[in-house]
């Protein structure tokens, strides 16, 4: 069976949030064995042994508190209803694979502050900042294999995802399938087929995409923009499967297209919007790799940014 190189994971269990009196010690509060200590507006204490949903959700809502302390009543229930719903995608990505969650960064002020990061987009855009993805990169910070790299990218990421609309996040999802996310050993360009179609609606979100688009993401550090006629994407990916032993670009594309239509309409795609142009930076790969993990396996996510050049 081929294996994707490259060119990405995650969750929370049977916690315990318990607010400390925020009038009492200046310097802290008792913290029990196996917990970790949080600071939003008053204290948090967390059991280490996991979180429940609820207790996910108290602390995105002490953290809307401290950010939003004055809205109106009519825009704090909208802003309460979108950090809940964020919450809830935060509880989920958390819980899905515990045994790679190191709960002590829970009391890391830089995971904190990218939590606080995701809050704030949520309750102010609600859907519109992804909080889907958020989760995703949140929990991808709570690794417990990780670098310092990673975390700096990942920090940056939370910070540029509520920035871009969906379709811009898929262009830049589609950007790195074509050309960085690469099947190993394959025999047959049939075997591409399955990778284009679990990853098909990707690219139908990022098309049309325009160039004052695209401008707008290389505006948020997450990818450069080259004028020109781009790369030669049939050459590149003829290249890429050069153990197939094609030989003539265009005969390549006309066995692509017939053995694997879904991979080629994704790459004629890619090619119409003119992405041949866009190069992801470090956090558009980080966005984009983690986006398009919830289509295909991407591979884990420490090889991604290791692999950059």
């Amino acid at each position: 069976m081929p294996k994707i190189l490259c060119c990405h994971s995650s969750a929370l269990r049977n916690t315990r949030i318990e607010k400390v009196n925020p009038f009492g010690d200046k310097q802290g509060q008792a913290v029990g064995e196996g917990a970790v200590a949080l600071q939003a507006g008053g204290n948090i204490v967390i059991q280490r042994n996991g979180m429940t949903a609820t207790e996910v959700r108290e602390l995105c809502e002490l953290l809307l508190q401290s950010n939003f302390p004055r809205l109106r009543a009519e825009a704090r229930a909208v802003a309460e209803e979108y950090v809940r719903q964020f919450a809830s995608h935060l509880s989920e990505h958390l819980a899905r694979k515990p045994e790679v969650i190191d709960f002590a960064k829970l009391a890391d002020p830089d995971v904190q502050a990218c939590i606080n990061d995701a809050v704030q987009a949520s309750a102010r855009r609600g859907e519109r900042a992804n909080p889907e993805l958020l989760c995703a990169l949140i929990a991808e910070r709570c690794r417990s294999q990780t670098t310092e790299f990673k975390e700096l990218v990942l920090a940056e990421a939370l910070q540029v995802v509520p920035k871009l609309t969906g379709k811009q996040i898929a262009a830049l999802s589609v950007v790195y399938f074509v050309q960085h996310l690469t099947l190993a050993n394959i025999a047959d360009l049939a075997q591409l087929e399955p990778l284009g179609r679990d990853a098909l609606p990707v690219s139908r979100t990022a098309e049309g995409v325009s160039l004052i688009q695209a401008n707008h993401i290389v505006y948020t550090g997450a990818c450069s923009f080259t004028s020109g006629f781009g790369e030669d994407v049939y050459r590149a990916l003829r290249s890429k499967y050069a153990s197939l032993g094609h030989t003539d670009n265009d005969a390549f594309r006309d066995e692509l297209v017939t053995k694997a239509p879904s991979y080629a309409a994704i790459v004629d795609q890619y090619v119409a919007d003119h992405l041949t142009n866009v190069h992801c930076s470090s956090v558009g790969f980080a966005i984009a790799a983690t986006n398009l993990s919830a289509y295909v396996e991407c591979g884990d996510l420490n090889e991604v940014l290791r692999g950059l050049r």
